[in-house]
């Protein structure tokens, strides 16, 4: 048995949302100003909404809707896109060698690199037979 009352979490979301239409105005707009605190450009919708609430009855839902992860999710994308079209668009204007930066200082790591990748085993001169009879020596393989 526990032997004290659990904690519940965010128990005004969870008094509030199944009993939406049972809550008073200044109720209504308590939670609308608690989820809105961080959105700077909904707090004129929620202002709208306390001094005139019967202008728009679904001024509370619209903004509860607004801030659902689905919505907040696709404002996110469409803001990404455009910030994406308008780079895009930047590039296209700047003149062709212009890159905006400032090169980096020549260094070592700059330079070519002292090891190409060996695509091929070096070439032998061949064996001249007029030297011996015997055949030339085997290459020896390093077993390791």
């Amino acid at each position: 048995m526990p032997r004290r009352k659990a904690r519940h979490r965010n128990t005004f979301r969870r008094k509030f949302q199944p009993t939406y239409n049972l809550q008073s105005h200044r109720t209504i707009v308590k939670y609308l100003r608690r989820i809105t605190k961080d959105r700077d450009y909904l707090h004129a919708d929620v202002d709208a909404f306390e001094q005139r609430p019967l202008d728009n009855l679904y001024g509370p839902i619209q903004i509860m809707h607004s801030l659902s992860p689905e919505v907040l999710a696709a404002q996110e994308a469409e803001t990404m896109r455009r910030l994406n079209a308008l780079s895009e668009e930047f590039r296209a204007r700047r003149p062709a060698g212009e890159t905006g930066k400032t090169p980096p200082r020549p260094h070592d790591a700059h330079a070519p690199l002292n090891s190409p990748t060996q695509d091929d085993w070096p070439t032998v001169p061949e064996p001249n037979p007029g030297n011996s009879d015997a055949e030339p020596p085997r290459p020896r393989a390093l077993y390791l």
